[in-house]
């Protein structure tokens, strides 16, 4: 198969706004491994807050997380390469939302590469980021600032916010943080909450993915991605073959080479179907 490595989105991608996989995407991921392509997940968890869906979906090897920001054995949860942010541009970030009133919510590297919560204790958190944190059964330890320890280690720093108040905010850390990081805000439905993260420069998922090929001795050219939001551009418009999800808004569904159906009707599956079928010889996806 042409196709060597599928790299699919989770959440309104795999998973629905229920928290639930669809039973067709699961038995279309087994076809799909069974057939010699390599399924990982590429998504803005981390590896902890993905490790129940990774072991729904029994995968193995590598997967892409935190946005690209690291790399993980999907068996265990530890990274195998990691971008981490300069201390002094974390600092400065903290310090930037915490004189505007905001939590930041820290993402570091513990020495055994796992991931791990810091929150500044600039204010109390957002209502989301409380119930993210225990629903998925994630500690934070509040911290007045990044611990020395932990400085060289951060991979992500970001906030949540009430939907009216992002657009200003992440204007404003577009104009003082420029090309010093990379940033999204990002639209949690579930949560009805806007997400500001910043990474290092130039990491997304389609970086995090070329570490991955290269790490299996595979060219990038082999990976087909599939996604539905706006952190899923780089790595929709990066692949050589890719596909939006029917349920992805417009700058998502323009950014991909083609389009496939909405989580709720199985658009993974029909992906799935289209590339094996493109395998046995029958009509597929342009490529």
């Amino acid at each position: 198969m042409k196709w060597k490595i599928l790299a699919c989105d989770l959440d309104g991608t795999l998973i629905g706004w229920n928290h639930k996989i669809n039973d067709r995407d699961l038995d279309a991921l087994r076809r799909a491994r069974n057939a010699g392509m390599h399924v990982a997940i590429c998504t803005g968890r981390n590896s902890r807050e993905c490790a129940g869906v990774v072991q729904a979906l029994e995968l193995t090897g590598l997967g892409v997380c935190v946005n690209g920001g690291m790399v993980c054995d999907m068996a265990n949860g530890r990274a195998v390469h990691t971008s981490y942010v300069a201390p002094d541009v974390a600092h400065e970030i903290t310090t930037f939302f915490g004189t505007r009133g905001h939590a930041t919510l820290v993402l570091v590297e513990d020495e055994n590469r796992l991931p791990t919560y810091l929150r500044t204790d600039h204010a109390p958190p957002h209502r989301a980021t409380t119930d993210w944190l225990l629903y998925n059964r994630v500690d934070d330890r509040e911290v007045t600032e990044i611990p020395r320890e932990a400085a060289t280690r951060v991979v992500r720093l970001g906030i949540v916010v009430n939907p009216d108040q992002a657009a200003p905010l992440h204007a404003a850390v577009q104009q003082q943080f420029g090309t010093r990081c990379t940033s999204h805000s990002i639209y949690s439905p579930h949560y009805d909450c806007q997400i500001i993260e910043l990474f290092p420069p130039n990491v997304n998922k389609w970086t995090g993915l070329v570490h991955l090929a290269e790490a299996m001795s595979l060219p990038p050219e082999t990976i087909v991605t599939i996604g539905d939001d706006i952190n899923d551009l780089p790595m929709l418009r990066g692949a050589s073959l890719s596909f939006a999800m029917g349920n992805a808004v417009d700058e998502v569904q323009k950014a991909a080479k083609c389009l496939t159906g909405p989580q709720k009707d199985c658009g993974v599956a029909q992906v799935i179907d289209k590339l094996l079928a493109a395998c046995d010889g029958k009509t597929g996806p342009e490529t």
